[in-house]
């Protein structure tokens, strides 16, 4: 039977991996960081909220500031990690085989690939924010961190590790099972269903095979799956769920 102590673990170490915010004094166990992936979204939600609280404080600057200072929150909040997994990503995906692939991604240095992808990225995420109306920002605020971290929940349970014992992500594929992405797929989908109106909540299941399908794709190309690559997912998830929030209010 689970303790409710290791559970607090595995919350506070979902918080620390995901964040800049320092909670829980010792550094977590082995149980503890299995356990973490099935907070991510809990995390994602109150990143979120903390988004959208936010931005109720900026309301009244023009959409162009209100939409750079937000952006800027959202990657000073969680340590610009994802970013971080996207530019590996990028980069290594320029090898012509998965050891080579993977070898690059280990790199500290970030190539011209990785700066492209992130800048990319970056200004596809700022448009979008400067472009959602009042009605929709609040709750596309909450709803892409939520989304982009229950799919890192997704990819780790159905797609195998591409590396060996010893990393971040080998504790997250050992420790995530059925149970715990059922809990945190539940949590996620109320969520959503009570921030929008249900064609735009209905939109958002589009994610869910762009999750997969890149998964798939990554794991293809590389023999599996890396911490890095949950960054990537994690990043373009995000991203869609904002776009796909504008066309989805829109059509309302």
């Amino acid at each position: 039977m689970i303790k409710l102590r290791e559970l607090t673990g595995s919350f506070l170490a979902a918080v620390r991996l995901l964040t800049v915010l320092p909670l829980g004094r010792n550094a977590p166990s082995a149980t503890e960081l299995g356990g973490a992936a099935t907070f991510f979204p809990l995390v994602g939600a109150f990143l979120g909220m903390a988004l959208a609280g936010l931005n109720s404080l900026l309301a009244d600057l023009p959409e162009l500031l209100r939409g750079a200072l937000l952006l800027l929150a959202w990657v000073v909040a969680t340590g610009a990690l994802h970013l971080d997994g996207l530019a590996d990503t990028c980069d290594g995906l320029a090898g012509m085989t998965p050891e080579r692939r993977l070898a690059i991604m280990e790199d500290v240095r970030t190539g011209a690939y990785g700066v492209v992808g992130v800048v990319s990225l970056l200004i596809v995420k700022f448009a979008a924010l400067a472009s959602l109306g009042p009605g929709a920002l609040p709750a596309a605020l909450v709803a892409a961190p939520l989304l982009g971290r229950w799919t890192i929940t997704l990819v780790i349970t159905v797609f195998p590790y591409a590396r060996g014992p010893g990393g971040l992500g080998y504790q997250f594929k050992r420790g995530t099972g059925i149970p715990g992405l059922v809990a945190s797929t539940v949590f996620s989908l109320v969520l959503v269903f009570v921030l929008m109106p249900w064609r735009p909540a209905v939109a958002l299941t589009a994610v869910i095979p762009l999750a997969l399908g890149l998964g798939w794709w990554l794991a293809r190309r590389l023999g599996g799956l890396t911490g890095d690559t949950y960054g990537m997912i994690c990043e373009f998830v995000e991203t869609a769920v904002l776009v796909i929030t504008i066309f989805a209010w829109e059509a309302l």
